[in-house]
C-alpha cells in the first residue's frame, strides 16, 4: 500500500496548511471526485501526550485508527465516528475538529481518509469487534520504524513531528478547554 504524493494545498511537497476551527491548523490532501470517504478518529493518551491510540487489526497485521467509511445515511462524520466508535470499541468520543486528510490506494481503491482529533473519558479494557485482538497507545516518533502499523497512522504521525506549531497545540488543547 502507498500513500498517494499529491502535494497538498500549498502545492510544495510539504504539509498543506489550512484554517480549521479550534485547531487552528490541519494537514490537507484535496478529496478526488468519486473517492469513497473514510473518517478515523485520532486520540492521544491522557488526551494530551505525543501517544496515538491504535486498534490491532488480526485481518490485516496491522495497527489502525478506529473509524470506517461513511455509509450513504451517513452524511456527517460525526455519525458514521459515534457508530464505529460504539461497534468497535463500546465508547463514545468527542470529536474536536478536523486534523488531517489523505488520499490512500487501498486494494487498488483510492479511499479518501479524514483524520478527527477525538477526546474520551474512559477506554475500555478491550476491543468489542472480534477483527481487533487490543488497543495500544503508540510514540509518534515510533511510527517510522514500526512495520506493524497502517500507513494512515505512520503518515499522520510523520506529518505531525513536521508541524511543531500544531503538535503543540494538541499537547495543550487540555489546558484550552
Amino acid at each position: 500500500m502507498n500513500i498517494s504524493t499529491s502535494k497538498g494545498i500549498n502545492g510544495n511537497g510539504n504539509s498543506g496548511i489550512i484554517n480549521l476551527g479550534m485547531l487552528v491548523n490541519a494537514i490537507k490532501h484535496p478529496r478526488k471526485e468519486g473517492v469513497k470517504r473514510v473518517v478515523v478518529g485520532m486520540m492521544l493518551k491522557n488526551n494530551y501526550l505525543l501517544e496515538i491510540f491504535a486498534l490491532y487489526n488480526t485481518e490485516k497485521g496491522f495497527y489502525e485508527l478506529p473509524g470506517g467509511k461513511i455509509d450513504n445515511d451517513d452524511s456527517f462524520p460525526k455519525k458514521t465516528l459515534d457508530r464505529e466508535f460504539a461497534e468497535e470499541l463500546g465508547m463514545t468520543v468527542e470529536i474536536v475538529d478536523l486534523l488531517a486528510e489523505y488520499n490512500i490506494p487501498m486494494k487498488g481503491i483510492e479511499k479518501h481518509f479524514e483524520v478527527y482529533f477525538c477526546k474520551y473519558d474512559d477506554l475500555p479494557e478491550y476491543p468489542l469487534d472480534p477483527k481487533y485482538s487490543h488497543h495500544k497507545f503508540i510514540p509518534f516518533n515510533e511510527c517510522h520504524i514500526r512495520s506493524d502499523i497502517s500507513p494512515l497512522i505512520n503518515r499522520l504521525c510523520e506529518d505531525l513531528l513536521r508541524e511543531p506549531d500544531l503538535v503543540q497545540l494538541l499537547r495543550n488543547y487540555k489546558k484550552l478547554e
